[in-house]
């Protein structure tokens, strides 16, 4: 079994986003934000997208009791080496604008239409999330990776472990994590990829989601990819760099 890596699937990812296939235009692609009474739905080059790019979601807003700043999600559906659904924010704050105390917001980001890869060979699923707490409590995380054959956005058929983390206390603590689970049969059908977190903020607690991801791949990696990851790192960032905003 591939042994997990983190910093090569952070690498990997970013690749494939960047030398992969273009997003599908007909392909559903959200962010979906809920602190359990108040939900905000965030579709690909909806009303609330603040960037012109398909497969691209960014938005800054108010969620309930949480402020949320430039929140970015990214698709690369219809997929190809990898399907990649990727997550992150510049900063979460928990600003009991509706009550006061600790308050729990789910974020989930999900994408339809990923036709590869495929199997057989069953693909694996990996799953990976970090951050970083500024100011407060991160009283409890969770952090988990979906995709489903019947290609339901928000759908959970085959899901990796989920990633828990509790207790942690700013300024400037982290947390990080991985899963991966192997055995993920589309065969030939198209599929959706999900993650979903949830994070419990005591009263005016800010943390930072430095990423989100989740990758399905064939259980090896193939020599193409293995060649890519040997490219220069400084090619991570080229794909956010390239972010525009609407006027």
């Amino acid at each position: 079994m591939l042994k997990f890596k983190k910093s090569w699937f952070l690498m990997t990812a970013t690749l494939a986003v960047i030398l992969g296939e273009a997003p599908r235009a007909d392909a559903a692609f959200a962010i979906r934000f809920s602190d359990g009474a108040n939900e905000r739905i965030v579709y690909d080059n909806g009303a609330d997208d603040s960037s012109d790019a398909s497969g691209e979601i960014l938005f800054s807003g108010k969620v309930g009791n949480f402020q949320i700043k430039v929140s970015y999600g990214t698709s690369n559906a219809p997929g190809g080496e990898m399907a990649i659904v990727e997550i992150g924010t510049s900063s979460i704050q928990n600003k009991n604008y509706l009550s006061g105390g600790d308050h729990t917001l789910s974020i989930e980001v999900s994408s339809q239409d990923f036709d590869s890869p495929q199997s057989p060979p069953p693909l694996t699923v990996f799953s990976t999330t970090s951050g970083s707490v500024a100011t407060g409590t991160l009283t409890s995380a969770t952090f988990t990776s979906y995709t489903d054959k019947s290609n339901a956005l928000w759908g959970q058929g085959f899901a990796t472990d989920t990633l828990t983390f509790t207790d942690i206390v700013g300024p400037s603590s982290s947390f990080s994590g991985d899963a991966q689970r192997t055995g993920f049969e589309p065969n030939g059908d198209v599929y959706s990829v999900t993650n979903v977190g949830t994070y419990t903020l005591s009263a005016g607690a800010k943390i930072t989601l430095t990423g989100g991801n989740t990758v399905v791949m064939t259980p090896e990696p193939s020599t193409a990819v293995l060649t890519a990851c040997a490219m220069p790192l400084i090619l991570g960032g080229i794909f956010f760099r390239r972010r525009t905003r609407k006027a």
